[in-house]
């Protein structure tokens, strides 16, 4: 088998695999975090998430409610701290989505190598049947 025969069988498998391949809503991968090694640590940060956004809240009543500067800047530094935590939780949050999809993808390529060996496989059995 050349290196053109090849390509084309290349190209025709991830092709054909490439019209089944169906990507899961963002709500099943959203449940998909809270499932597997991980799924207790993927729960502690949505309650951290959940406890930073109270903080977060709590600190802006009383930046509002402060009545000198020195006040002001202790509450709102509070709550940048408690925001800046949030946004780094749901960036952890987004980062495991992002690692599932490349599991996800990895085992998709493997069995698209699979199949390629197979049909590769079948083609050089059926090309030297044909010489010998």
């Amino acid at each position: 088998m050349n290196d053109q025969e090849f390509e084309r069988l290349l190209r025709r498998v991830l092709d054909e695999k490439a019209d089944e391949v169906k990507e899961p809503s963002i709500a099943k991968q959203m449940t998909s975090l809270f499932q597997g090694r991980w799924r207790f640590i993927n729960a502690m940060t949505v309650g951290f998430r959940l406890v930073l956004l109270v903080v977060t809240a709590f600190c802006a009543v009383k930046f509002h409610q402060a009545d000198s500067v020195p006040q002001m800047l202790r509450w709102g530094a509070g709550g940048f701290l408690a925001w800046f935590g949030m946004a780094y939780l749901k960036l952890w949050t987004w980062l495991e989505l992002e690692r599932h999809a490349v599991t996800r993808e990895v085992k998709r390529l493997e069995v698209q190598v699979a199949h390629l060996a197979a049909e590769v496989s079948s083609a050089i059995t059926g090309s030297a049947e044909e010489r010998g």
